[in-house]
């Protein structure tokens, strides 16, 4: 039985760090996007 908790802990926890890595790629992807339209639109204005 002891075996098959620490499992299923590995699991939430491989699930949970796999959203909490997705969550943080989307983040980073959204910033870099923002930024990089920033950019583009003050070299438009120049």
């Amino acid at each position: 039985m002891d075996g098959l908790r620490w499992t299923a802990i590995i699991l939430v926890a491989m699930l949970g760090g796999g959203l909490a890595v997705c969550a943080l790629i989307a983040l980073v992807v959204l910033f870099i996007g923002h930024v990089a339209a920033r950019l583009f639109n003050n070299d438009e204005h120049d």
